[in-house]
């Protein structure tokens, strides 16, 4: 009967041979990279790094409750799908994808089928809210919504983090739509440029962005500056953001100041803003359009990432934890034997027997295997001791996918006399990544094959070709002595 891994395998397959063959090879690749991490154990034996990356185009949007990361969604997709408000109106993530009517499904539609990104979205839950796992419903609905903008494509609204009733499984929850994402829309609410909302941001969010290899793929949004219009203090406002952004260590990030016309309400704006708005607004809308483009070299940087993560740091790390494990163990267990020797000679000396009757009675051969087994003893409970304080200092997760280092080094110290480095790896498994890499590296000359035209002509003067889009025109420069982009 196939595990959980293997069945996750092959209804990712099945579905992507009809929604997207070209990624069928990766699917491959990653099963080829699952049994190299088993048998490291860096992963357990029924998870796959399929379930820890993203094989549908998706969009996410998160921030703090009010920031209007709904308003914006329901901008994009140009109807009102979602609830809007000045206070917090859901408390849940709500996933939107393409249908043919408007429909709210519970979470239970996503946790249970397997060609979404979110499945198993229950086990993820339970691991850090005992209990709540079968309780997805509470944490995540399914919405089905007849926009062609939506075609191909799947956003994610989260809750606000001041509406949280179940803060721990919540931000668990935003981890892995983090890593999910193609794009993630980080909306701060410009009304708000106080400290206190500042620090809630910066603590909640802002902060699990900073270190993320995958950076790139964050888009922050200053969000309703139509309300700052009256005081003309846009500037201001974006500095003070930007201030507060650097000081938890991301500096020069852009931001994309927007504000809903609708929600607007015929409110006189001034015309500069408009203009701003309207320019990051098509800037948002154009990076969404390339999510789908990009999956394929989303997907496939995933195994190049994991490689990296293996050669330049567990297989490392693991190496001197063993080292310094083997060193105090072998230590302990060398004085235990020097110890033993000594016993058995002071024993052999009180005895007073003469050295060719030594063996002629049970007692020196008994009293030697039970000095034998005093050394094993020895050795087990100080190589148990020192596993465990050892693994302290090794991190529980590893690099994007969570490799599990920590589990690893505990399976390397376990029964081992001789191990000198980690379980699993030899040179074999090394040219086994070369293998995969391979593989990764033939997919996408596909990938370019598919968006690059090398041999195609020049571009016309005035236009930007753009992967997988039509052909975009840029936005025309603003005279001197106009203010530039915020």
């Amino acid at each position: 009967m196939p595990n959980a891994a293997d069945q996750r395998l092959k209804n990712l397959r099945v579905h992507l041979s009809a929604e997207n063959p070209d990624l069928v090879p990766l699917v491959d690749a990653y099963s080829r990279m699952d049994a190299i991490l088993r048998r490291m154990r860096l992963i357990g034996k029924e998870e796959t790094l399929t379930n820890r990356i993203g094989w549908w185009p998706v969009v996410s949007a998160v921030g703090l409750f009010s920031s209007g990361k709904s308003t914006l969604i329901n901008d994009l997709l140009g109807q009102n799908v979602q609830r809007t408000g000045n206070q917090a109106v859901d408390d849940k993530f709500t996933v939107l994808c393409h249908g043919t009517e408007l429909r709210e499904l519970p979470g239970t539609a996503l946790d249970a089928d397997a060609r979404f990104p979110f499945h198993a979205m229950g086990d993820e839950i339970e691991r850090v809210a005992p209990g709540e796992g079968k309780m997805v419903d509470r944490y995540m609905s399914l919405k089905t919504v007849p926009s062609d903008r939506l075609r191909g494509l799947i956003i994610v609204d989260s809750p606000g983090f001041d509406s949280d009733k179940y803060r721990d499984a919540t931000l668990r929850l935003i981890d892995h739509i983090l890593d999910l994402s193609d794009l993630t829309l980080v909306l701060f609410d410009a009304r708000k440029p106080e400290p206190g909302v500042m620090r809630d941001t910066l603590d909640k969010l802002v902060a699990r962005v900073k270190d993320r290899s995958d950076a790139d793929k964050f888009m922050f949004i200053l969000n309703q500056i139509d309300a700052t219009s009256r005081e003309d203090n846009l500037e201001e406002v974006v500095g003070a953001w930007q201030r507060a952004m650097a000081s938890v260590g991301i500096a020069g990030g852009r931001f994309y100041a927007v504000y809903s016309e609708k929600a607007a309400d015929g409110m006189a704006v001034q015309p500069r803003l408009r203009e701003i708005r309207n320019r990051d607004m098509q800037d948002i809308t154009r990076r969404i359009q390339e999510v789908p483009s990009i999956r394929g070299y989303r997907v496939a940087n995933g195994l190049e990432a994991v490689t990296k993560d293996i050669r330049e740091e567990a297989v490392p790390m693991l190496t001197r934890a063993v080292k310094r494990w083997r060193s105090v163990v072998n230590g302990v267990t060398l004085a235990a034997l020097v110890a033993a020797a000594a016993l058995a000679i002071v024993l052999w000396a009180w005895s007073a027997i003469p050295v060719d009757l030594l063996f002629e009675s049970p007692w020196p051969s008994l009293v030697i295997l039970l000095l034998l087994l005093g050394v094993l003893l020895a050795r087990h409970f100080t190589g148990r001791f020192m596993a465990r304080r050892i693994a302290r200092d090794l991190p529980v997760s590893l690099g994007g996918f969570g490799l599990s280092v920590r589990n690893a080094f505990l399976a390397a110290t376990r029964f081992s006399l001789f191990r000198r480095g980690p379980i699993g790896w030899s040179r074999r498994t090394d040219k086994k990544l070369d293998r995969i890499h391979d593989i990764v590296a033939a997919e996408i000359r596909k990938l370019n094959d598919r968006f690059a035209r090398p041999g195609a002509g020049p571009v016309r003067p005035g236009e930007i070709p753009q992967p997988g889009i039509s052909v975009i025109r840029p936005e025309p420069v603003p005279p001197e002595g106009k203010p530039a982009a915020v």
